[in-house]
């Protein structure tokens, strides 16, 4: 090989390579760019997926809470009083001198009307707590079931909140990749070109 061969075919080999290289380094920090955009977002997704699980287990909680024996107990008491307050509260006020003949009666007699008409309403009283309390097991229930209901919508809406996200991650996980995509330059494969040209020169006059 004549020394006018070797300085091209040098040239050349080192155009090619070097234009190698940089559509390498192109092509890796385009693929770690790309890499870091779709990552991105799926930690964002992932983040709010564990937030809406939070919500979600903070429903759990206080509801598993509210069925404990206290929590439980203490409904009760609340829905059997409630119950026992408005029998009570709907019940009539009687006074005894408003019957007829009352005025002109003795004060015995009145008083006799009176302690009738007061052990009247005191039975009445019992038997309307004791209808409160046979009452309030059912107001319990009924209010249990609502709490888990509602308990239970909640969590559902959270769930289908979360697969909204999962099955938004995808497309756009390929849209910031998209925004995130810078074609090569274009100057490697140009050295390489102009590599392979003086390579071919210096077999010519080799």
């Amino acid at each position: 090989m004549c020394f006018e061969s070797i300085i091209p075919l040098a040239i050349g080999t080192a155009l090619s390579v070097g234009g190698g290289l940089l559509n390498k380094n192109e092509n890796d920090t385009n693929a770690a760019n790309i890499a870091t955009a779709r990552n991105d977002v799926l930690a964002s997704q992932l983040g709010k997926n564990n937030v809406i699980a939070n919500e979600s287990r903070g429903v759990f909680n206080d509801r598993l809470a509210q069925v404990q024996p206290a929590a439980t107990g203490q409904l009760q008491t609340d829905v059997t009083g409630q119950r026992a307050n408005s029998i009570n509260s709907n019940m009539p006020t009687i006074n005894a001198s408003t019957f007829p003949g009352a005025a002109d009666s003795s004060s015995l007699v009145k008083s006799s009307v009176a302690k009738a008409i007061g052990d009247a309403l005191a039975t009445s009283q019992q038997r309307a707590t004791a209808h409160a309390k046979l009452g309030g097991f059912g107001d319990t229930f009924q209010r249990m079931g609502l709490q888990d209901t509602d308990a239970s919508n909640k969590i559902g809406t959270s769930i289908g909140f979360a697969q909204a996200n999962n099955a938004l991650t995808p497309s756009l996980q390929d849209f910031a990749e998209q925004e995130t995509y810078k074609p090569n330059s274009g100057i490697g494969g140009l050295f390489q070109g102009i590599g392979n040209a003086f390579g071919s020169y210096a077999g010519a006059h080799g």
